[in-house]
């Protein structure tokens, strides 16, 4: 009995200490590269909408002002599982 209770109190305290870990971890978004065609553009709202229906924000309009529905794109940006940021958005080869 006595070893069943001292499994359960090492189980509860590296679940303590990974949870506390995982509390003050920075919640940067991870990198995500993608080759897509444009949906469409919104240079007013600073988005643009791919072809698989992923919606994606730019920093400024500046990055958007060439885009074309239609235009082939290869895209790295970073989700934050809220927001998808674009870092940089360029033609791609046909």
């Amino acid at each position: 009995m006595n070893s069943w209770r001292q499994l359960v109190i090492v189980v509860a305290s590296v679940a303590v200490v990974t949870g506390s870990a995982r509390a003050q971890a920075p919640s940067a978004g991870y990198p995500v590269e993608v080759e897509a065609k444009v949906r469409s553009v919104d240079v007013q709202q600073q988005t643009v909408e791919l072809d698989d229906g992923t919606w994606l924000s730019a920093a400024s309009a500046a990055q958007l002002v060439d885009l074309r529905p239609g235009a082939k794109v290869k895209v790295l940006y970073t989700d934050d599982g809220g927001r998808k940021q674009i870092q940089s958005i360029v033609p791609a080869a046909d």
